[in-house]
């Protein structure tokens, strides 16, 4: 389609529906100008176009070319879900959204290529071999070095979120302190950065990679141990919550372990394995890594020599690194050498005996 038959179809698909002289009313246009626009008789004003594409909530580079902005700022957030309704929310966005524009705006003024993620589709088997045995632990450092998709752990999100920002994909999750949500958070946008839109789609998709069929199916949980439970949840990076919900869903009893996946994540671990000072020293290690904030290296580094160029001033560096701009103005700024003799003679004409 041209421009005009993309934005005609655009009008067409309103809800509710509005008549093309009622649009044209909304922008400002003669019905007589905007039907000749659309059939191609006459042009568009620049002004005309950032009304249109306000008005249809859509993006002017979209309607023009027909391809989506490769500058093009798309976010998916876990949200809530009213089937009554088919409403959906994010009762945190209101604040989150300061986060997630400085994202945008890190990855903006670092102006790097963007790039496609290794893999793409719903097949988690796929996905489960690109991220390799015992990912888990260094699941976001995995799809980062595998999945080519940034993951960013930062302070003030009260959700997870993924989307595209310069044409680079990456997920942002909060800083909370908890590697078990974690995991679940990045399972699931992966869900969707793949093309999952729904929540429910995205659930299934993080439960298939980090609790796949074939894996529960062969342990008898009616005779699992407490400490054998532990060792499960260790190994998969999931709570209790997650395992008790998974397997309710498959139909596998474990009636016996019923009383270990009703405790809290860290109380059943504790319990089972605190004597064991790999135990208790890797989860809090663990908890304690997962509320550090966390920036891509490439990111970071663009920044670096930004500030060192002097073409970056050092916020959003001293942001990404949760240190003061003054420590990256000291950091980064210019080595100045001082004069030696020899220069400031020449600089006044003089010789030096």
């Amino acid at each position: 389609m041209d421009m005009g038959q993309r934005i005609a179809a655009r009008i067409d698909a309103l809800t509710p529906a509005a008549t093309r002289k009622e649009f044209a009313e909304r922008v400002g246009m003669a019905p007589d100008a905007l039907s000749r626009a659309l059939s191609g008789k006459r042009g568009f004003a620049s002004i005309e176009l950032v009304r249109i594409a306000d008005e249809l909530q859509a993006d002017i580079h979209e309607l023009i070319t027909g391809e989506v902005s490769p500058h093009q700022v798309i976010v998916n957030a876990r949200h809530n879900y009213d089937h009554s309704t088919s409403d959906r929310s994010v009762p945190t966005f209101a604040d989150d959204k300061i986060v997630l524009e400085e994202i945008c705006v890190a990855y903006a003024q670092a102006s790097l290529p963007a790039r496609e993620s290794a893999s793409d589709g719903h097949d988690v088997e796929a996905i489960r071999g690109a991220l390799g045995p015992g990912f888990v632990r260094p699941f976001a450092d995995r799809i980062e070095e595998r999945l080519q998709i940034d993951v960013i752990r930062v302070n003030g999100l009260g959700t997870a979120y993924s989307g595209t920002a310069n044409g680079r994909k990456f997920i942002a999750i909060p800083a909370t302190g908890s590697w078990f949500r974690e995991n679940w958070d990045l399972a699931h946008e992966l869900a969707h950065v793949f093309g999952l839109r729904s929540e429910a789609e995205a659930n299934a998709f993080a439960a298939n990679l980090l609790l796949p069929e074939e894996l529960l199916r062969s342990i008898d949980w009616s005779a699992a141990s407490q400490e054998a439970i532990a060792d499960f949840l260790w190994q998969t990076g999931v709570s209790t919550s997650a395992l008790r919900i998974r397997l309710d869903a498959l139909r596998i009893s474990y009636a016996d372990a019923s009383h270990v996946l009703a405790q809290n994540t860290q109380r059943a671990l504790r319990r089972a394995r605190g004597w064991s000072s790999e135990f208790g020293d890797e989860i809090t290690m663990r908890m304690e890594a997962a509320s550090r904030r966390r920036f891509p290296l490439v990111l970071q580094e663009a920044h670096e020599i930004g500030v060192e160029e002097g073409r970056l001033g050092p916020g959003y560096l001293a942001w990404m690194r949760g240190v003061e701009p003054e420590w990256i103005i000291e950091t980064y700024a210019p080595e100045v050498l001082d004069p030696s003799l020899d220069d400031l003679a020449a600089a006044f004409g003089l010789s030096v005996d």
